[in-house]
């Protein structure tokens, strides 16, 4: 462990602790228990920190943590190192060294915050994470150390277009009856301005998901706005109008298939076609999974009996398969003849920490052995963490025929498998980010996309060429697509920094011929969770069904939860 490393480690420590230890359910991703804690605000790291670690306290101290308010004297200070944070402007890739050219190690996102430990003359050493995991190179032009500001929604809603003056033009003037002066979001991700209102007129650009635009005008479903100086026109299917019920946006064509899913961790599992049609509750449990003929739904529970399941399609004959303690994320191999699964294979205690679980021997040897670290806030001991147990996760294949069972090759926190619909590998997570193993022989485990902490479960296309999932970047989540066989990455949801609240897209689920996207999203509402449907290459994004679902209620804990599976 370099110095580097240990004064992030410290940093994060202190900082995430100051800031009322912040933003557990990222870590708690990792774990086996379902329910985190509820969503904090997200913490920001502020740069120019300066600390020194002090000895642990004696045992004539018997000063409660609460107690010890021990203020850094100037001396050392004065010669103690500067931690500087600062975000990304732009999605840039990570290399192992500052001269490297070859592949990079990860990609982080816009708006990602990093720890610069070091630099050079056009790159910074850094360590991103929520621990002292990731470190690598970035190019300087991607960092800024401006404090990024939300823009004015509230102000911007209550603006008035200018009156048109006599030289204008004489489309602005009069008004219609209809008329209103407003502003409204752009809901598509691409959304067609025309030179009148009407299909039939021409186009004169483009508008993006997330855009403010200021409303001139209306005309039977049209929206006049202001498009380079100029007016023009785009429809109202697909704008937000400010003090008005948000539209949704016009259904796609039909989509295939049944949709299987859950409400809630351990809670009532649905079966619908992906229509809408036919919604009717099934059972309760975790994480439901179609069979590939799909007659059957596999399922996990937690209270008596607890253990992997299935269910008929029509609910009838629903039975225990595995007696397993804390079993998650059931996924059939392509044959139907066995099903994967995660189970606990053994616990340890640790230290509970805002950014992490870890032992005592393990904090303090990234504290150079001292028990308490003291900074400007006050003094910090290891000891002031509760102790609690956390559990290693592994994968099992249960043969349907004979009832076996045998452990797979993965990591000791592989957990959420989800099976390859055209060959034996079977994707996870751990606490790396996402991996592959294989279901026949012996072989190590293949990593796909190094992004510690920062990853949620993943799934195949139909085809076995791409990876779907959802990773964080800053305090929301985006729905992202890799190639399997590169990692090669793209991201299907940009961020909207006009929700004034954290978004998060997250849980995809591919429909059997691998052109559409099913997702959770709270993108209307910040506790309003909703099923929705997009392209596979994240164009056209509306809700599913939204009659049919008006009165399921979704709860997302970002506890690995599997919400949604799609097939036949």
């Amino acid at each position: 462990m370099t110095k580097k490393t240990c004064i992030a480690f410290i940093l994060l420590f202190v900082t995430l602790l100051v800031s009322g230890c912040g933003a557990r359910q990222d870590e708690r991703a990792q774990d086996s228990t379902p329910t985190p804690p509820p969503v904090s605000t997200p913490t920001r790291i502020s740069s120019g920190m300066t600390f020194v670690t002090v000895p642990a306290p004696t045992s004539d101290d018997n000063s409660s943590p609460g107690d010890r308010q021990v203020r850094t004297p100037s001396s050392l200070t004065e010669s103690l190192p500067t931690v500087r944070s600062g975000r990304l402007v732009s999605d840039a890739a990570i290399f192992a060294a500052p001269e490297s050219d070859g592949n990079s190690l990860d990609t982080l996102a816009a708006g990602h915050l990093v720890i610069i430990t070091g630099e050079d003359d056009s790159r910074y050493e850094i360590i991103y994470g929520d621990g002292p995991g990731g470190h690598g190179w970035l190019e300087k032009s991607y960092v800024t150390f401006e404090k990024p500001t939300r823009p004015a929604v509230s102000s911007r809603r209550q603006q008035t277009p200018t009156p048109p003056t006599q030289d204008g033009p004489d489309s602005l003037q009069p008004q219609l009856p209809d008329a209103t002066s407003a502003a409204g979001t752009v809901l598509a991700s691409r959304l067609n301005v025309r030179s009148g209102p009407g299909t039939g007129n021409p186009t004169v650009g483009q508008i993006s998901a997330g855009e403010r635009v200021d409303i001139l005008n209306r005309q039977e479903g049209w929206l006049q706005i202001l498009h380079d100086d100029k007016p023009a026109w785009i429809s109202a299917s697909f704008v937000a109008v400010d003090g008005e019920p948000t539209p949704v946006p016009p259904a796609g064509p039909p989509v295939p298939g049944t949709i299987v899913f859950q409400t809630r961790n351990g809670g009532d599992i649905f079966l619908m076609g992906a229509d809408g049609s036919d919604l009717r509750r099934l059972t309760r449990g975790f994480d439901p999974a179609l069979s590939p003929n799909g007659s059957q739904v596999a399922f996990t529970r937690w209270d008596e009996p607890r253990g992997l399941w299935v269910i008929d399609k029509d609910g009838s004959n629903e039975r225990l398969l595995v007696g397993e303690d804390q079993a998650r994320s059931p996924t059939w191999a392509p044959d139907g003849n066995s099903i994967i699964f995660e189970r606990a294979t053994k616990s340890k205690s640790c230290r509970d920490t805002p950014f992490g679980c870890y032992t005592d021997e393990y904090l303090l040897a990234l504290n150079n052995g001292q028990n308490c670290v003291t900074t400007e806030f006050g003094t910090f001991c290891i000891d002031d963490f509760p102790i609690v147990t956390r559990f290693e996760t592994g994968l099992t294949q249960h043969k349907l025929a004979d009832g076996s069972n045998r452990d797979l090759p993965g990591s000791e926190s592989a957990a959420s498998p989800y099976h390859s619909p055209v060959d034996d590998r079977v994707l996870f997570l751990d606490r790396d980010g996402l991996a592959t193993t294989r279901t026949s022989g012996e072989d190590q485990p293949r990593r796909l996309v190094q992004a510690p902490t920062f990853l949620e479960p993943g799934v195949f296309s139909p085809d076995g060429q791409f990876v779907y999932g959802s990773r964080r970047s800053g305090d929301h989540r985006e729905i992202w697509r890799w190639r399997s066989d590169s990692g090669q990455a793209q991201l299907l949801t940009p961020h909207d920094p006009l929700i004034p609240w954290a978004l998060q897209n997250v849980a995809p689920a591919v429909s059997p011929d691998g052109q559409h996207i099913l997702f959770l999203t709270n993108r209307r509402g910040v506790d309003q969770w909703e099923l929705w449907i997009m392209n596979a290459d994240g164009s056209n994004p509306r809700p599913l069904a939204p009659e049919a679902l008006a009165d399921v209620e979704f709860t997302y804990e970002f506890a690995r939860e599997r919400m949604i599976d799609w097939g036949q």
